[in-house]
């Protein structure tokens, strides 16, 4: 039995857009092939200022995103009354963040800043956001990589997108409007690229979740039976705050960050 779930690969989608007015939204899309077990999810999770967050998720079957000849990004999920359509201002770029035996982790910025609109139920949102794909080849608590910190701040024609495994012994990645930055460093507050002199920093935050990761790992039974018994003790904290990025010292340019810190250091997980 043991062997037959050798063969892993989960395929993931994230989506987001927030509008002017600070209401943020998060899409995920994911299928999964863990031996002989296979599931598609859909969830969503919006977040109105001064409300609680509402989170909706489905394990019915509905297309995967699609990628458009124009390069923008199309998702459609009835099941989740949602349809939206990510059209980005940079290209796409592709980066290998993990290799080994066991298997690989491909990350896909497929819209590093987009023009999106967004129709979910009754409502239309509108502004500025980003998309991406993460392809794994092993189960994420094989990584061994550490804790996390993942983020995206998009402005007019704006963007910078951040990932740091703390234990993979990489530097950080850090892209700014497409290209990468060797030289950047960054905490949970702040990115500095000294090379082109760029300087981003985060403000107060607002709570978007808090929590154990959920994703369609832990959301279908026959697959929650196979997880480590660790797994409930990664936790998640994602937020949203006001960005201010200054270039050369002109003035900031503004817009919204999403940006989480994953704990992965929890027993259970081998």
């Amino acid at each position: 039995m043991r062997e037959s779930f050798r063969v892993f690969r989960l395929r993931k989608w994230y989506f987001d857009v927030v509008t002017s007015d600070g209401i943020a939204f998060i899409g995920y899309a994911a299928r999964l092939k863990w031996g002989p077990l296979s599931a598609r999810y859909r969830a969503t999770l919006l977040c109105r200022p001064g409300l609680p967050p509402e989170e909706t998720h489905t394990l019915r079957r509905s297309p995967d995103p699609e990628r458009l000849p124009d390069g923008s990004v199309s998702w459609t999920c009835k099941p989740l009354g949602l349809n939206g359509h990510w059209m980005p201002t940079f290209d796409p770029i592709r980066r290998r963040l993990f290799q080994s035996p066991a298997g690989t982790a491909d990350w896909e910025f497929l819209a590093p800043a987009a023009e999106v609109v967004l129709r979910l139920g009754e409502m239309t949102l509108e502004g500025w956001g980003y998309a991406e794909q993460l392809v794994l080849t092993t189960p994420p608590w094989k990584l061994n990589m550490g804790d996390l910190l993942w983020g995206r701040f998009v402005g007019a024609d704006t963007s910078v997108v951040w990932v740091h495994w703390k234990g993979s012994g990489a530097p950080p990645l850090v892209m700014a409007n497409g290209v990468e930055q060797p030289g950047a460093t960054l905490t949970e507050n702040e990115i500095h690229i000294p090379d082109i002199q760029v300087h981003l920093e985060l403000g107060p935050r607002r709570v978007l979740r808090e929590g154990p990761v959920l994703d369609v790992l832990t959301a279908v039974p026959l697959l929650a039976r196979r997880l480590p018994s660790g797994l409930s003790g990664v936790i998640e904290r994602k937020w949203l705050s006001p960005g201010h990025l200054t270039f050369r010292g002109a003035d900031p340019v503004t817009g919204w960050a999403i940006h989480e810190a994953v704990e992965w250091h929890s027993p259970g997980l081998e």
